[in-house]
C-alpha cells in the first residue's frame, strides 16, 4: 500500500468572481457545476500543475456532493412540464442534469484520463470522496486524484433549507446556507514534489449510527487508534467538526470550525475545512525548530446517522 499526500487545496466561495479564461465553459454549467469546476481548477493551479497534453490514465477526479445538480434537474422538469413545443426546452439545462458534470468537465479541461467518479450522499459526501481518492492511490489504481466537493445553492434550495432547519430546533437558528466549492490534490508520496511541510493522509472511516452519543464514542475510539498509529512523536489529535452541530455530537471534544457564525455547506463542509488547512500549511514559513508531528481529524455527520472522518498528519504547527 502506498502513502498518500495532499499536495494543495483551494476553495471557491459564493460571490467570488469567475475565471475569465473559463467563461465559455462556465456558461453551460449550473451553480453546482461552476462551484466545483472553479474549485478544482484553483486547486490544480495551487499545486503548480499543468494540463496533460494527452489524457493521463493515472490521474483522476472524484466529486462529492449532497445535492449535486438538483437545481438543473428541477429547472428542466419545470420546463418540460410547461413546454408546448420543442423550442420551449433548453438543451443547456438538460446537459447539466447529471451529477457527474463536474468530474467530466474537469477531466476534459485538465487531461485527467483515469478514475472519474461522483458520490451523491449527504453531508459526508466530500469526505467520502477524499477517502475513496486516497484508497484509489494507496491501492495503485491512480497516482494523482483531484478531489472536489461542491454545493450549488439557488433560491428554491434556500427556501427548502429554511423549512428543513425548523426540524433542528434552536441550534439551527441563524445558520446560513452557503454555496461552496472546495478541492484538494491527492498524490502518491513517491511522485509528489511537495517537500515543504507535506500533509499526509493517515486514515479515514465511514459508518452509520443514528444515536449521536454512540456515534461520537465510535469516532473517539477510532481517533485513539489513529493516535496510537502515529506513535510517541505526535501530539493528541485536534478534532474539527466540519459544520454546525444540531445535536449532542462530539461536544467538548472539537477544535471548532473556521466559520463564525457557523455555516451549512452540506457535502462540501469536510473538504472545505481540509482545503483551508492544506493551503494555510503550504503558505507557512518553514520552522527553524524541530517540527512536531500533528494529527488533525475532520468529521462530518448527517443527523440521519451517516458519519465520515478523515485523519491527516503534518509536521507544521
Amino acid at each position: 500500500m502506498r502513502h498518500v499526500v495532499l499536495r494543495a487545496g483551494a476553495v471557491r466561495n459564493s460571490g467570488e468572481e469567475d475565471m475569465p479564461e473559463a467563461a465559455k465553459r462556465l456558461r453551460r454549467m449550473d451553480r453546482f457545476g461552476r462551484a466545483g469546476y472553479l474549485a478544482g481548477l484553483r486547486a490544480f493551479a495551487a499545486a503548480g500543475l499543468a494540463r496533460e497534453e494527452r489524457p493521463h490514465s493515472g490521474y483522476g477526479v472524484i466529486v462529492g456532493t449532497r445535492h449535486g445538480c438538483r437545481s438543473a434537474i428541477t429547472e428542466h422538469a419545470a420546463r418540460l412540464a410547461a413546454a408546448r413545443r420543442v423550442e420551449d426546452l433548453a438543451p443547456a439545462v438538460f446537459a447539466a442534469t447529471v451529477h457527474n458534470t463536474v468530474s467530466g468537465e474537469l477531466a476534459i479541461a485538465l487531461g485527467l484520463g483515469g478514475v472519474s467518479e461522483a458520490i451523491v450522499s449527504g453531508r459526508t459526501a466530500g469526505l467520502e470522496a477524499l477517502i475513496l481518492g486516497a484508497r484509489r492511490i494507496a491501492g495503485g489504481d491512480a497516482d494523482r486524484v483531484l478531489v472536489v466537493a461542491a454545493e450549488g445553492i439557488d433560491d428554491a434550495m434556500r427556501a427548502a433549507w429554511e423549512e428543513e432547519k425548523l426540524a433542528f430546533g434552536e441550534r439551527a437558528a441563524g445558520v446560513e446556507l452557503v454555496e461552496t466549492g472546495a478541492a484538494v490534490v491527492l498524490e502518491a508520496e513517491e511522485i509528489s514534489s511537495n517537500e515543504r511541510s507535506p500533509v499526509r493522509y493517515v486514515s479515514g472511516t465511514l459508518f452509520f449510527q443514528p444515536d449521536a452519543r454512540r456515534a461520537a464514542a465510535r469516532v473517539l475510539e477510532w481517533v485513539k487508534r489513529v493516535e496510537a498509529q502515529a506513535g510517541r512523536g505526535a501530539a493528541p489529535a485536534a478534532i474539527t467538526l466540519c459544520g454546525p452541530s444540531y445535536e449532542d455530537f462530539l461536544e467538548g471534544n472539537t477544535e471548532g470550525t473556521l466559520e463564525a457564525p457557523q455555516c451549512e455547506r452540506f457535502g462540501a463542509a469536510g473538504v472545505y475545512e481540509i482545503a483551508h488547512d492544506v493551503a494555510r500549511i503550504a503558505r507557512a514559513a518553514p520552522s527553524t525548530s524541530s517540527p512536531s508531528k500533528k494529527i488533525r481529524v475532520y468529521v462530518t455527520r448527517d443527523m440521519t446517522g451517516g458519519v465520515a472522518a478523515v485523519a491527516l498528519e503534518s509536521s507544521s504547527p
